[in-house]
């Protein structure tokens, strides 16, 4: 049996930065910020999410800031942004537990149908 799994990770949301300077060549308003939700994956359907990361990009001389490191300049302008809090996960992405917990539960009915079944026409 092949049993597929891993953590994979997908794009939430991208914004242009407005009012920032990149740190590294000084442009201002070239800086994009990335936002991406990690999920467990069970042949290929996400169950259960396990984190997001932060990647701010300066679209001019392509440095990569992760999020974890910001300048505090960088950081306030993600924050005004408010891309930190009204990012929601798509539903589809947590659809995998429900999936799950449905084969289980049919699994569970199935097996006392069939035991009712068996007890009763004896």
């Amino acid at each position: 049996m092949i049993f597929i799994f891993g953590i994979k990770r997908n794009l939430l949301v991208r914004d242009l930065l407005e009012t920032c300077e990149c740190p590294n060549c000084h442009k201002d308003n070239n800086m994009m910020v990335t936002k991406y939700g990690s999920y467990f994956h069970v042949f290929f359907v996400p169950i259960i999410p396990v984190g997001s990361s932060l990647e701010v990009q300066c679209l001019y001389c392509q440095k990569m800031y992760d999020g974890q490191y910001l300048s505090p300049t960088l950081l306030e302008a993600v924050q005004k942004k408010s891309i930190l809090n009204e990012t929601k996960r798509p539903i589809w992405h947590s659809l995998g537990c429900f999936v799950i917990l449905g084969l289980i539960f049919l699994i569970v009915i199935l097996f006392f149908v069939a035991l009712f079944k068996v007890k009763y026409d004896n």
